[in-house]
């Protein structure tokens, strides 16, 4: 994702804007065109993770309407403790650049963030116009917000009547798969920069078109839920082939966006059905790795390293934009897109970010962690 919105971000100060634009049609730039997908991983990890939070409160006998609001508030304080200093550091960055920097930016952030962060505090900023947008990389927020509160809504009602909640559940997830079959077929999405960019307030950010793949995650987890406590003996040989098979439909549906499609038909079939699969992939990652199936992809993310990096990853995901934006707007000269400099670049700014995530990681974030895990 960071190296995504190098190139994102990078749009207002290139030198070479018509070569960064003949990458991407070579496929040769398979991070930036492919991140879209990639998001998805964080809608289906939050509704796994949503799914498996209510089912523990179920078992701790947790009254249902209690899990909502105690949810809800939660999740709120978790999210906008943080996010405050954030936007008010972007307004003032963005205000300083306004004179002091010789580009104009890709997005007028200094006056969008004046009118409308209150939008961001509400975390419905991402409902709104992407030319009104302010902090636009953290639409995720407000779209797994607006997901988390629906879904947690059903599944705390899904405590005292499991049939009807899962009868529900899944007339969310069919609505999820025609709403965004419907956006993709009327917008003839396309997986270029060129079309991703002219339909984002239709076919990106709306929180309807992540749901699909949300409810995925909702299904894991209750899946995994249920296997809990239960020990798995299965073929090593069986399991092989269904990795192959995983990797194969995961691969493919990664790499399908290196190829330019004007078919409305198929734009529907994968803002839909594509999206839905490449949930189910991560699922399958997830609850084979917990029960020791993962095999090598299994032990590499079962590092112990790994543990640090997530708790800084909200922290992270703020001071990514902040940082790429600070270095881009004050730069003496425009930024240069060429392939291998620029992964040497990328590991730059992401030590960069990671190392001012940790601070304000320890300035905004881990104390009123620690605050709100006392009620």
């Amino acid at each position: 994702m960071i190296l995504c919105h190098i190139g994102y971000i990078g749009f207002n100060a290139f030198d070479n804007f018509r070569e960064f634009i003949k990458h991407l049609q070579e496929g040769t730039s398979i991070s930036i065109i492919n991140s879209p997908i990639v998001v998805d991983i964080f809608f289906t990890i939050s509704g796994f993770l949503l799914a498996l939070g209510v089912e523990n409160a179920k078992k701790q006998n947790t009254e249902p309407l209690k899990v909502f609001w105690k949810g809800i508030l939660n999740r709120y304080l978790r999210l906008i403790i943080p996010y405050i200093p954030a936007v008010l550091i972007l307004m003032t960055l963005a205000k300083y650049f306004e004179t002091a920097s010789p580009y104009l930016p890709f997005m007028n952030e200094s006056e969008n963030c004046q009118n409308h962060y209150w939008r961001n505090w509400l975390f419905i900023h991402n409902l709104y116009p992407f030319s009104e947008i302010c902090f636009d990389t953290t639409w995720y927020l407000g779209a797994d917000f607006q997901l988390y509160i629906i879904l947690l809504t059903v599944m705390a009602f899904r405590m005292s009547y499991p049939k009807i909640g899962d009868h529900l559940l899944k007339l969310l997830f069919v609505m999820g798969l025609m709403t965004a079959a419907y956006v993709g077929y009327v917008d003839n999405f396309s997986f270029y920069i060129d079309v991703q960019l002219q339909s984002l307030n239709s076919s990106y950010f709306p929180f309807w078109i992540r749901m699909a793949p949300y409810l995925v995650g909702v299904g894991g987890g209750l899946l995994y839920n249920k296997l809990q406590g239960k020990k798995l003996v299965l073929n090593r040989f069986l399991m092989n082939i269904l990795w192959i098979f995983i990797l194969i439909l995961g691969g493919f549906l990664y790499s399908s966006q290196n190829h330019r499609t004007e078919d409305r038909i198929f734009g529907a079939a994968f803002l839909s059905l594509g999206r839905s699969l490449w949930a189910v992939t991560i699922v399958w990652w997830i609850v084979t790795t917990a029960y020791g199936y993962g095999g090598v992809i299994g032990r590499i993310c079962s590092y112990k390293c790994w543990i640090p990096i997530s708790r800084i990853s909200y922290s992270t995901c703020l001071m990514n934009q902040l940082v790429l934006y600070g270095i881009g707007m004050a730069s003496d000269k425009p930024f240069h897109y060429d392939v291998l400099p620029n992964l040497i670049l990328f590991m730059g700014y992401a030590i960069a970010i990671l190392f001012l995530s940790l601070i304000f990681n320890v300035l905004f974030e881990f104390p009123f962690i620690r605050l709100i895990k006392l009620f």
